[in-house]
């Protein structure tokens, strides 16, 4: 019998939000154990899981909003 090897992927979470308010897209805590309870769950038939080591939050409305390759590039540089 086969045994599958299980993997953990080493995690982190960075949002990019309008303001630090939720309706602006801001990430609460729930919101992110909620995030990762569910990408856990859905990988575990696949032995797969998921290991939080760290949140970042940025409240930045250009970054958050805007579609253009400039404004993107300049979100990659700073963070």
């Amino acid at each position: 019998m086969y045994r599958q090897s299980s993997i953990t992927v080493d995690t982190y979470f960075h949002a990019v939000a309008n303001s630090t308010k939720v309706v602006d897209g801001y990430l609460t805590s729930q919101m992110r154990s909620d995030q990762l309870a569910t990408l856990n769950a859905d990988c575990v038939a696949s032995h797969i899981s998921c290991n939080l080591l760290g949140v970042t939050r940025t409240a930045n409305r250009s970054w958050a909003l805007e579609d253009s390759l400039q404004v993107d590039l300049e979100m990659k540089k700073a963070l």
